[in-house]
């Protein structure tokens, strides 16, 4: 049996999959935030994810299609791990000034003690996204890992960027 037709087949599925799974949540009239221009949401932290890219660029940086497979099971446990976080994310943004106690307001951007702030969440989807990009890279030839790099940093400055855009993001 030839098995590049099964092979085919796996790597023009996750072909498609992954521009739609990087495009998720986006709003078509971008208009809609601008009363908002800088809240940060799953959709914005999770299209910041460095594995997409490397699937969606995958000719330009040189990745054989034979790796697609396991960049695609990178990608979905990396969905499941961050899934928690990004659920708080999207909670932080429909409650920004939850109490802190009942004397005071938490500032934006904090929760009351016991949960956790953006930065905290931001912090925790960073570190499995670099735990993600470093099995990724390590999948890599030499020429395309430098290339993927290159990406994984990349999206890396875009979320701390993010971070930094809604106000909530300390300043290095």
């Amino acid at each position: 049996m030839n098995l590049r037709l099964p092979a085919l087949v796996a790597a023009l599925a996750l072909a498609a999959a992954a521009p739609a799974h990087a495009q998720r949540g986006r709003d078509d009239n971008a208009n809609t935030r601008q009363d908002k221009p800088h809240l940060v949401t799953s959709d914005s932290v999770e299209r910041l994810n460095p594995i997409s890219p490397l699937i969606e660029r995958r000719r330009e940086i040189g990745i054989p299609d034979a790796l697609l497979g396991k960049l695609g099971a990178i990608l979905s446990q990396l969905d499941a791990t961050n899934a928690r976080a990004l659920r708080q994310i999207d909670s932080l943004a429909a409650n920004p000034s939850q109490p802190a106690s009942d004397a005071d307001q938490a500032p934006p951007g904090r929760v009351a003690p016991g949960t956790v702030s953006l930065d905290q969440l931001i912090g925790e989807i960073t570190k499995n996204n670099d735990a993600a990009a470093q099995q990724a890279l390590g999948l890599l030839p030499g020429d395309a890992a430098s290339r993927a790099l290159k990406i994984v940093n990349d999206q890396r400055n875009k979320l701390r960027q993010l971070l930094m855009d809604s106000g909530f993001g300390r300043r290095p």
